[in-house]
């Protein structure tokens, strides 16, 4: 990724993003027809034994329902899609306390 897009790597604070979307039934009786699809993002900028731990994995969105939401999943992640691409091609002023200055962060899902 950095080979690709070396302005992207010129700044370390940008974001490395994963995207991990599984379905699962809430109240763990098989025969209730209701599943829960929680969407996560995990930071992959930190090494792979921090960004799995549950403190540093992002719940963006829960998609609820009586099923799975199949062909219908662009709907839900229309919003997070877009964020990302926002994040992507323009970023976001942020300030960073430690350095303390402004910087543009920028993601990139992975």
């Amino acid at each position: 990724m950095n080979e690709n897009w070396p302005e992207f790597a010129l700044e370390p604070r940008n974001l490395r993003l994963g995207l991990s979307i599984d379905g699962m039934n809430p109240f763990s009786i098989q025969n209730i027809s209701y599943s829960i699809w929680p969407v996560l993002l995990v930071n992959y900028n930190m090494s792979p034994t921090m960004c799995m731990k549950e403190k540093n994995i992002m719940l963006s969105l829960l998609i609820p329902g009586p099923t799975a939401p199949s062909n219908n999943i662009d709907v839900y992640l229309a919003p997070l899609i877009d964020d990302l691409k926002d994040l992507w091609s323009d970023g976001i002023e942020i300030y960073d306390s430690f350095m303390k200055e402004n910087f543009t962060l920028r993601a990139m899902l992975l």
